[in-house]
């Protein structure tokens, strides 16, 4: 009897602290584009967000932010994809965007219209987060924003398009469990190319798919059963 009531501890002890595999898809919470024309412009409020490069040479940068504070902060991410669409555009060129783990927090805004409007004090801008100067306009590397893209894919015509790497499993890792503020990520066309800016629907939401694991907290049941067979394992002791 005395191994038994010891099996069955076992049993339970691991029976609830077995992680389970799960799955929550997350809309973004803000967005916003940087736009090089008009650097003291806001587009908080723009249905599109846009990066790359114009025919003018115009540099776009888009940020974007998911809260995922809902995920338990003990979780294992083991996964994450970030779909965008683009609705229109051309594929003169065949763009490159690297998204980019933010480190600096900034303020979506809410002006709309083609360029945006001229932002109001706490409104992310091509010189400002909303907060503070950027370290250099349209936000610095490596100070502003992580040196190392966290993904990259080429992205030509309309279609919906899948950002999916181990960089923003960590990224999504570092902040669930804290150790690193959740400012989002920065989108910027990595060739430089003239004609590569894109416009990525900020309407239809975009969606950030994280698969994971975590440990559930031990409920109350379990531990009045689990404290019930340590007690009749301390009784058969003695």
């Amino acid at each position: 009897m005395h191994n038994s009531a010891l099996s069955s501890l076992v049993i339970l002890l691991g029976i609830f602290n077995v992680s389970h595999a799960a799955t929550q898809v997350f809309n973004s919470v803000a967005e916003t584009t940087l736009n090089q024309s008009s650097p003291d412009n806001n587009m908080g409020g723009h249905n599109t967000l846009l990066a790359g490069v114009t025919n003018g040479g115009a540099f776009r940068r888009g940020l974007i932010r998911f809260d995922v504070s809902s995920l338990p902060s003990n979780s294992t991410i083991t996964s994450v994809s970030l779909q965008l669409t683009v609705p229109d555009g051309n594929v003169a060129n065949t763009p490159n965007f690297a998204l980019h783990r933010m480190i600096t927090a900034w303020v979506e805004g809410n002006k709309s219209g083609n360029r945006g409007a001229a932002a109001t004090d706490g409104e992310a801008t091509w010189n400002t987060s909303g907060i503070d100067d950027w370290e250099l306009p349209g936000a610095g590397i490596g100070v502003d924003y992580i040196t190392s893209q966290s993904a990259g894919i080429n992205v030509n015509g309309v279609g919906s398009y899948n950002w999916a790497s181990a960089g923003l499993t960590a990224d999504v890792q570092a902040w669930v469990s804290g150790s690193s503020a959740n400012n989002g990520w920065i989108m910027i066309e990595t060739t430089g190319v003239n004609q590569t800016a894109r416009r990525f629907s900020a309407t239809s939401d975009p969606a950030l798919t994280v698969v994971y694991s975590a440990v559930p907290e031990t409920s109350s049941t379990a531990m009045f059963a689990l404290g019930g067979i340590t007690l009749l394992v301390r009784k058969r002791k003695s």
